[in-house]
């Protein structure tokens, strides 16, 4: 009996420092999540703020400036193919035969996406550097240049823009990295 108090004695510490451990690293991995959630909860498209970040390796590694850049750089990839697409869309009807209403929305949006695109590299440049008010300035613009192109075809009740589930899908990724930017702005932008 004394032979085993004296092996419960010597495995209980063990035990419990093995425990200990397995808690440690699952607090390790579920840190990251929690950043990201945490981070999430500051911007108005939660869900796709989350599956953005969550679907990017890099995530599992970043802080707040990090999660902020992830988003920053899906967005570009977002504007990039847009504005890829809008030139295929362009070239693929010539300017005769085409409806010149939605040929002219779409030439418009082929500029708004050019700045759109030149504003969220600045906004990257910008972050690099820690000056967060410039990167948030610089998502407001970009944000505003694609609603720009949208408003075109509203313009005219009888045309259906051909770019507005593109269009809102990166309004949306804009206006969450804009509010990951805006927590590393701090209070007052």
């Amino acid at each position: 009996m004394a032979a085993t108090v004296a092996r419960l004695f010597f495995l209980l510490p063990l035990a419990m420092s093995l425990t200990f451990f397995n808690l440690n690293t699952c607090e390790a991995t579920r840190a990251p999540l929690d950043l990201i959630a945490s981070t999430c909860k500051s911007s108005v498209f939660k869900s796709l703020c989350v599956h953005t970040l969550r679907s990017d390796a890099k995530s599992s590694n970043a802080d707040l400036k990090g999660l902020a850049a992830i988003t920053i750089e899906n967005t570009l990839a977002t504007a990039t193919t847009t504005s890829n697409h809008i030139t295929i869309l362009l070239n693929a009807t010539p300017t005769a035969t085409a409806d010149l209403f939605s040929h002219q929305c779409l030439s418009d949006c082929s500029q708004s996406y050019v700045n759109a695109i030149n504003q969220l590299k600045g906004s990257l440049v910008a972050l690099g550097n820690g000056n967060y008010n410039d990167a948030s300035i610089a998502l407001s613009v970009a944000m505003s240049a694609v609603e720009l192109c949208e408003e075109g075809f509203s313009s005219d009740s009888s045309h259906v823009s051909v770019l507005k589930d593109t269009n809102t899908k990166f309004s949306q990724l804009c206006s969450n990295a804009l509010a990951i930017t805006n927590n590393l702005a701090g209070p007052g932008f």
